[in-house]
């Protein structure tokens, strides 16, 4: 799963974040409107793996030898928090959109192996900040 927050000003211009965590490189170093999200303000909840012999991480290579690195999925129903500041707009409001995706592997992965399987849209949030 990926969470994407975004913050807009009144014309539109993405606002820069100031504090946050980010989508780390396993979420496709690329353009953002080709689902590659690296560095955008967000956080992705997944079981990443190393393979021991090769120390390769993100692995999608379950079947080999392999150490959890991290896992922060989420359960079912459970919730997360995480807190996002990004610069204010000279003037009128800000605009927050808070996406919720489901991925089916590692944008790595899907680009080696030739899938082109876009991200499932789970939920979205708009939230109109006045300033």
């Amino acid at each position: 799963m990926i969470l994407l927050v975004q913050a807009q000003g009144p014309d539109g211009s993405v606002l820069e974040q100031v504090d946050g965590p980010t989508v780390p490189e396993y979420g496709g170093v690329g353009d953002p409107s080709e689902e590659y999200y690296a560095g955008l303000p967000g956080k992705i909840y997944a079981k990443i793996l190393m393979e021991l012999w090769t120390e390769i991480t993100p692995t999608g290579a379950y079947w080999n030898p392999a150490r959890v690195v991290s896992d922060n999925r989420l359960a079912a129903f459970e919730s997360d928090t995480t807190a996002y500041t990004s610069a204010l707009p000279e003037s009128g409001e800000a605009v927050v959109r808070v996406t919720l995706l489901f991925r089916r592997a590692f944008k790595e992965l899907m680009d080696q192996k030739g899938w082109a399987v876009a991200d499932i849209s789970m939920e979205e949030e708009t939230v109109h900040v006045p300033w």
